[in-house]
């Protein structure tokens, strides 16, 4: 039922456009009567012509032969969908033709109430009807059927849609809400994002995953007869807020007290900074270190700006500074052990040379 509501109001919509790039041919009669010819032209109703109340009816019949025809006289009269026929109010309209290359018109221009007919597609048929005398004092029927017009009928009006939602501003978020409001009765609505294919709504909704940058919208509403509404489009801009992610310092414990500061921002922002230990914002340009930390337990949290008004932060770190004095390294130890070694066998050596020369 939705797909056929969209093509209804597609087709509305084409009806529309081809009314005014479209000049229909005109309708012509089949040669029915020997020596005379007529060929309608229809000005309204035209092929693909809307109309809602009233339809002004306005054509041109000319009339041609192919010998002096002394007198003729034709009445013309219209039916719609092939219902009864009507006349011209003004009766018989006398023409005569003096020669065979003469080209005479009859016109009618009136206006038709359409408003008991029903929405969509109908036809117009002219008739002409009458005599025309040959010269030779007989006089024969003149009896003419024209190719139908095609024309259309909308009573109702299109929808007005007023967008709510998003408005023309900028929205820190990927997922802005779509809200709409029509002031008719709808068959089918739906949305073109940046001039992409209409997405069918069944109300209002949330526009997901948008991508940073400015956006168009507009709401497409057909009422219950097919006419197509649209609404005006709305521009606005996505701007979602950049990421932190803060890689040094590590939840951790450092021996010595300057720790680099290291982190990433998704986004290009307009000012970064750090806090440490809940302290004023330092401002941090290219490479930083925190030095001279204190021994014992720090945070810190990084903090970023861009030029659409974000602000941001990343997750507070906490990490540990112990200060530690002079440390042995394995080769210190093993020569100190060595040197440890030697003076205890020397010591012994000593000890055991003293003993000797007092026992002579």
């Amino acid at each position: 039922m939705k797909n056929k509501n969209v093509v209804i109001g597609i087709f509305a919509v084409l009806i529309l456009v081809f009314s005014t790039l479209v000049e229909p041919p005109p309708a012509r009669c089949s040669e029915q009567n020997t020596g005379v010819h007529g060929e309608l032209i229809m000005s309204s109703p035209s092929g693909f012509t809307v109309f809602k109340g009233t339809m002004p009816l306005t054509f041109s019949v000319y009339w041609s032969t192919t010998e002096p025809i002394p007198w003729m006289n034709v009445d013309l009269g219209y039916s719609i969908d092939d219902n009864s026929q009507v006349w011209a109010v003004n009766g018989t309209n006398n023409l005569v033709f003096l020669s065979s290359s003469d080209i005479l018109p009859t016109f009618w221009d009136t206006t038709v109430d359409v408003s008991n007919l029903t929405s969509g597609r109908h036809t117009l048929t002219v008739f002409a009807n009458g005599n025309y005398n040959l010269g030779d004092l007989f006089i024969e029927p003149l009896n003419y059927t024209f190719s139908p017009v095609q024309f259309y009928v909308n009573r109702l009006p299109a929808p007005d849609i007023f967008i709510q939602f998003p408005q023309s501003k900028i929205y820190h978020t990927a997922d802005p809400p779509l809200n709409f409001t029509t002031d008719l009765p709808t068959s089918w609505v739906g949305y073109s994002l940046d001039n992409e294919r209409n997405i069918t709504l069944s109300g209002n909704t949330t526009l997901t995953g948008l991508i940073d940058g400015v956006h168009s919208l507009t709401v497409y509403a057909n009422n219950t007869e097919g006419a197509m509404g649209v609404s005006r489009a709305v521009s606005f801009t996505i701007a979602t807020p950049p990421t932190i992610t803060l890689v040094s310092p590590a939840n951790r414990t450092y021996s010595q007290t300057n720790v680099p500061l290291d982190f990433t921002v998704d986004k290009a922002v307009s000012w970064a900074g750090y806090s440490l230990d809940g302290k004023l914002n330092v401002t941090a340009t290219g490479e930083t270190t925190l030095t001279n930390l204190a021994s014992g337990t720090h945070n810190i949290t990084v903090y970023a700006n861009d030029t659409f008004g974000n602000s941001v932060s990343s997750q507070t770190v906490t990490f540990t500074v112990e200060k530690s004095g002079f440390r042995w390294s394995e080769t210190a130890l093993l020569a100190v052990s060595a040197a440890v070694v030697v003076v205890v066998c020397l010591s012994i050596l000593l000890s055991y040379r003293l003993r000797k020369r007092r026992a002579v």
